[in-house]
């Protein structure tokens, strides 16, 4: 009797091993899709809040900062709206582009002519996974997405 449970037991084992091999690349699959979806979550909350930070920046600065002569193409204050957002993006690895980053005054560039009702930041973040991009490219689907994020707010002066 005792032959015939250790022959039991080791004819189980063989097929739960067969099983697990077989189970084992959904598991995998399902795993990674996960994470990969969770780092587009994590990339756009970042950019999301990096975009909110900087135009509660812009929204608070006084009148004459806002009208400020242009320094280039914008207001010095926006190119500090920018750098606040380059520095909260920095911790991700947006792939081989760096973000980008747009500082809008009632719709267009904050230029220092007059003064905005609204104030927009506008970040864009292209993911890139390490992990499955050769995988997608595989596939025919893009190895990186372009995550856009944005934030709007009347502006208030101070």
């Amino acid at each position: 009797m005792r032959k015939r449970l250790l022959t039991r037991s080791s004819a189980t084992r063989g097929s739960v091993a067969i099983e697990f091999a077989f189970v084992l690349p959904i598991l995998l699959l399902l795993l990674s899709t996960l994470v990969f979806f969770g780092r587009i979550v994590w990339h756009y909350t970042v950019a999301e809040k990096a975009a909110q930070d900087a135009v509660k920046f812009l929204a608070r600065v006084s009148t004459e900062e806002i009208r400020a002569p242009m320094n280039g193409f914008e207001i010095p204050v926006a190119g500090l709206a920018r750098s606040i957002v380059l520095d909260e993006v920095a911790e991700l690895s947006p792939g081989d582009s760096p973000p980008s980053v747009n500082v809008l005054c009632d719709g267009i560039f904050c230029d220092g002519f007059s003064t905005p009702r609204q104030i927009s930041v506008v970040v864009r973040v292209n993911m890139t996974d390490p992990f499955l991009s050769s995988f997608l490219t595989q596939w025919g689907l893009p190895s990186e997405i372009l995550l856009t994020a944005t934030s709007s707010t009347n502006y208030v002066g101070g």
